[in-house]
């Protein structure tokens, strides 16, 4: 017999149970287990309290759609607009020396910087449409190459 566990997500964070995969289309046509996709749409089975100021608004029960890798929202030095940042395996950036200009946090952990020539973070900028990152890695080597010529 399988044991309940007691989770409650911690600030924003929600549990999502996904929905189970399609087993055929909608014309008739079986899909076979290596061609399912996983699904997109689940049912909130736990829901944390919310951060300062921002409750959650999804509760128990709910069913709801989210993104094949969720982001969390950084904002990055020198931008405007908050960048969705998808992490994987790498949180953040664990030490950074004196020349390194950390460009930004997520809980007081680095999880972008720069060392002169050098951008490192510790998310999946191409997981995401947001060319930010991107654009600024397109800047360095446009000012090293300027440096060369």
């Amino acid at each position: 017999m399988a044991k309940k566990l007691n989770v409650t997500p911690l600030h924003d964070r929600v549990i999502v149970k996904p929905a189970a995969a399609e087993e055929k289309t909608a014309g008739g046509i079986i899909i076979p287990d290596t061609a399912k996709e996983k699904p997109q749409r689940g049912t909130v089975i736990a829901a944390g309290p919310g951060k300062k100021d921002e409750p959650v608004t999804v509760k128990n029960g709910d069913t709801v759609l989210y993104g094949k890798y969720a982001g969390t929202e950084i904002q990055i030095e020198g931008e405007d607009e908050p960048f969705t940042a998808v992490f994987i395996r790498a949180p953040w950036i664990t030490e950074a020396g004196p020349e390194v200009a950390i460009l930004a946090e997520v809980d007081g952990h680095p999880v972008l910087a720069r060392e002169g020539r050098i951008l490192v973070a510790s998310f999946h900028p191409e997981l995401t449409d947001d060319t930010r990152v991107h654009e600024r890695f397109l800047q360095l080597v446009r000012e090293e190459q300027g440096v060369r010529a």
